[in-house]
């Protein structure tokens, strides 16, 4: 047999004895002492080759004692201990006797002593280091469990409690594939998780890219999101076969060569047959001026003449202190031009921004949560100085909301104004309907002729293209409802204001528009539709700070401008 190292099981020290004396029956065999041998006789012939009880009887007729015995009867080996009885549910070295002595082979066996199972070979001696079916047997054949095991054919793997491998799921870090076998520099898909990538030390790869992948945090594959990458200090957009996009747009984002995002430049882009200016955020630059180039509406370099000279008229009159806005668009769609400058930049309101609530007003009545037609009866707490009429008249008259929001444009009524923005639900609410609306820089901080307020730094501020971006989709009937914006279209209509963009402007020019002043802060805004023989454009014009009159005059030089460069197209 082949040599193993012996297991230690404890074995008790029998001591041998035989009784000598014949069984009763003339056929029963007798034992006799033989020097320090036993032998046994039945009628007088030694008996050999066969077990007696518990002993067995060799060739010689010896009784075995401390050997191995093979038995063809039985087709087993059996191990006769020191006494001459034979092993059973014990080791004996490398091998293992079962009940009546037989030795194992072929064999699942349980020992308690170990709390194992262990498996026996073909020539009895117990499997280790390697394989029987799904399980493992370790050094001295203990079968894993709980644990990781090293084969050296077959690398790493996970025993589950039961003693089988572990497949196709992670244990940790680690993943375990078909078969068991842990995977290592190779790409895993998992139902659950995804697809992975496996270093070669086995551990999933996270926060980095492989190949054109990028893996995240606990090694997930990014598809269809963006991801920040420090050690290239960039944007990426990954796709959603999680490859990067590279020399595309992702909304207002370009992805370059490699698929970093382009910021602080310039891009061709030859599906579109045009320049892109890509920002410090790398959003594309549109509806502005960079470094002397005017990018439109869809961030496309512009070389229109309107604009280069409605630029060169805005820098001219508003060369004087103070922030200025302007945003401009052609609606006779002869051209599809729209441009500004400063146009995001927000900018001291004054009662401009009465237009947006006006917008917001009709959105609650058109979500039915207003009705125009209802009754206010006007209360002291309500009145306010400044513009309008409402201050003047006596406590408890009646108005309806649409005499209310009438009023606020027409005569730019800051009663009437208050009382709305109440309606609506105060400042936040009412900030919350412009933001549905789509105006996520304007804003109101305080209401009209809180002075309080103001002394604590709030104040309404608003933008030159949401204002612009409202009157075009009013115009278009897209802003609220038709119904509602044929409304406040008629409202708009009439008001009289004419001495900021319509003052040099011809009296047959037909305008939808809101004005909005405050000589405390050299406020003279102005946005509105102006029709002509021509067609119609929207203007709006934004001015805060420096000399009031000055402001005045200027934003008056430049709507003439304006008006004959769009005469002219």
């Amino acid at each position: 047999m082949k040599k193993y190292i012996m297991i230690g099981i404890a074995m008790a020290g029998l001591a041998f004895s035989i009784d000598p004396s014949p069984v009763e029956g003339a056929s029963t065999p007798t034992w006799q002492q033989l020097g320090t041998e036993w032998v046994a006789k039945k009628d007088g012939q030694i008996l050999t080759d066969q077990w007696l009880g518990s002993y067995y009887l060799k060739h010689d007729g010896i009784m075995a004692h401390n050997e191995w015995i093979w038995d063809s009867n039985y087709n087993s080996w059996f191990y006769i201990n020191e006494d001459g009885s034979y092993a059973h549910d014990t080791w004996k070295g490398a091998y293992y006797l079962k009940d009546w002595g037989y030795m194992a082979h072929n064999e699942w066996i349980w020992d308690s002593n170990y709390n194992s199972w262990f498996y026996i070979n073909k020539d009895g001696s117990y499997a280790y280091d390697t394989w029987k079916g799904a399980y493992y047997l370790k050094d001295w054949g203990y079968m894993a469990h709980n644990e990781w095991v090293y084969n050296a054919n077959t690398g790493w793997h996970y025993i589950n409690q039961d003693g089988q491998y572990v497949q196709n799921q992670w244990v940790g870090a680690y993943y375990l594939k078909d078969w068991g076998y842990m995977a290592h520099n190779e790409w895993v898909y998992n139902a659950n998780t995804g697809w992975h990538y496996i270093n070669q030390d086995g551990q999933y790869v996270q926060n980095q890219w492989v190949g054109a992948y990028y893996l995240k945090d606990w090694g997930y594959m990014a598809h269809n999101e963006w991801i920040w990458d420090s050690k290239y200090n960039s944007w990426f957009y990954i796709n959603e076969d999680g490859s990067y996009a590279y020399d595309t747009w992702k909304g207002a984002y370009y992805l370059k060569d490699w698929g970093y995002m382009a910021h602080n430049e310039w891009i061709w882009d030859s599906n579109y047959n045009s320049w892109f200016y890509l920002k410090a955020d790398g959003s594309y630059a549109h509806h502005e001026w960079i470094n002397g180039y005017y990018l439109a509406s869809d961030g496309q370099l512009s070389e229109a003449r309107a604009n280069q000279e409605i630029l060169a008229s805005f820098n001219q009159q508003f060369n004087i202190s103070g922030n200025h806005a302007y945003y401009y668009q052609d609606l006779s769609g002869k051209t599809s031009e729209a441009f500004g400058a400063n146009q995001d930049t927000p900018i001291r309101s004054a009662s401009i921004i009465k237009l947006m609530i006006l917008a917001a007003l009709y959105q609650e009545v058109a979500d039915g949560q207003i009705d125009l037609t209802d009754s206010y009866y006007l209360k002291a707490e309500d009145i306010v100085g400044g513009t309008g009429q409402l201050q003047y008249q006596t406590l408890g008259t009646r108005y309806s909301y649409y005499d209310l929001a009438y009023q606020m444009i027409y005569s730019s009524d800051n009663t009437a104004s208050n009382v709305i923005i109440d309606k609506l639900g105060g400042l936040a609410k009412t900030n919350q309907l412009f933001k549905q609306l789509g105006f996520k820089k304007s804003n109101l901080q305080r209401k009209f002729v809180d002075t309080n307020a103001l002394y604590q730094g709030l104040d309404n501020y608003v933008t030159a293209f949401e204002l612009a971006d409202l009157l075009s989709r009013l115009y278009q009937h897209q802003l609220v409802t038709p119904a509602s914006d044929r409304a406040m279209l008629a409202i708009l209509k009439e008001n009289p204001n004419r001495d900021i963009i319509l003052k040099k402007l011809p009296r047959n020019i037909t305008s939808y528009h809101k004005t909005g002043n405050y000589s405390n802060y050299g406020t003279w805004n102005d946005a509105g539709i102006f029709v002509t023989d021509k067609g119609a454009f929207i203007l709006v014009s934004l001015t805060s700070g420096g000399q009031f009159q000055q402001k005045k005059t200027a934003t008056a030089n430049f709507a003439y401008d304006v008006y004959r460069v769009f005469q002219q197209q």
